[in-house]
């Protein structure tokens, strides 16, 4: 009688066990999805359950911050970026945060994350770009044309860095170079 009672408790610890690991699979589909409202419940519940390491759950935040962005709600994605990055400081959460930041028109705080992106990563065509772009917004058109430079060294072939280049040189009026 023992053994059966044994038996039957492994069954249902086995069948809940399982039934958790759908669930967590179910959540991580969600937090992983296009749908920026999915992705913030599957990530919460991730998020909640407690049972992430460390850098999945830097990850977890990032999927958050992004659907918060998605949705416009950049002081929402800053919070999730915050705590991505408490967790696992890297050049693509402040690149990401510092999108955020130029998306609220705080240029100041997107620069220095730009800044603390290339500090980690200093190959990154793209933050270089994402920065330019920022001192455009900025009005720092030296600037910007230092870093859309940068980011054409890079990657010769990224037509967006000479483009925006062009508009620095335009605003800056430099038509000659613009063109």
């Amino acid at each position: 009688m023992i053994g059966k009672s044994a038996l039957c408790t492994c069954l249902l610890l086995g069948a809940a066990m399982a039934a958790m690991g759908q669930s967590r699979q179910e959540n991580v589909n969600k937090c992983q999805s296009g749908d920026p409202d999915s992705r913030i419940a599957g990530c919460t519940a991730l998020i909640h359950a407690g049972q992430e390491t460390t850098k999945n759950l830097s990850a977890i935040y990032d999927y958050r911050g992004n659907a918060y962005s998605t949705k416009g709600d950049y002081d929402g994605a800053i919070h999730e970026y915050d705590q991505a990055i408490r967790l696992d400081p890297n050049y693509i959460l402040y690149d990401a945060r510092g999108d955020a930041y130029k998306k609220k028109r705080d240029y100041d705080h997107a620069i220095q994350d730009f800044n603390e992106a290339i500090h980690l990563n200093p190959n990154s065509e793209r933050t270089y770009y994402d920065r330019g772009n920022a001192y455009i917004d900025k009005d720092d058109y030296d600037g910007a044309i230092k870093d859309f430079n940068e980011a054409i060294h890079l990657d010769s072939n990224d037509a967006n860095a000479y483009n925006n280049r062009g508009v620095a040189y335009h605003r800056k009026g430099d038509y000659g170079r613009a063109i």
